[in-house]
């Protein structure tokens, strides 16, 4: 159920909120609620639903990191990140879901791919990238310089986290 709502949560939230028009249309005929009321509870309705479809696909990725931590497996969390990336349309999510493929294929020994895959993401590009995430990169930006066996650039990187 998790997968489908993450893959299909723009149809979710547009079948509730129609839904919810059914259900709030004809109780503003019926009744004297003013059309202010119409929208907030849309408001509220399409905020809920948003969140619930995002919790769905968060508590995918967060199983593939258990899996990856408790059975030292970045199968799952390969296959996951690359699932959703290939549906979801949030930018600085997509920044997160790449972080966590590098991670998965660093635990593969694949560097030369992470370095690639980091040095691509731009990181700063978004104002919406919070600086936990930004740090999180540049760890693991500078861990991947280390296993190219370039430390400058490793320093450099490592010295931006701060």
């Amino acid at each position: 159920m998790y997968r489908w709502c993450a893959k299909h949560g723009r149809l979710i939230i547009w079948l509730w909120l129609l839904l919810s028009l059914a259900i709030y249309l004809p109780l503003l005929y019926l009744t004297d609620l003013s059309i202010i009321w119409l929208f907030a509870y849309l408001f509220f309705m399409a905020t809920a639903v948003w969140a619930f479809v995002n919790g769905c696909a968060r508590t995918l990725l967060k199983q593939a990191v258990q899996c990856l931590h408790d059975h030292c497996d970045p199968d799952p969390l390969l296959r996951e990140t690359e699932d959703q990336l290939t549906y979801s349309r949030s930018k600085t999510y997509n920044q997160i879901l790449l972080i966590d493929k590098c991670v998965a294929l660093r635990y593969m020994g694949q560097f030369d791919r992470v370095l690639e895959t980091l040095i691509n993401l731009n990181i700063d590009l978004y104002s919406g990238t919070i600086p936990q995430n930004k740090v999180i990169y540049y760890n693991n930006l500078a861990d991947a310089y280390i296993e190219a066996k370039d430390i400058e650039k490793a320093m450099i990187w490592q010295s931006k986290a701060r």
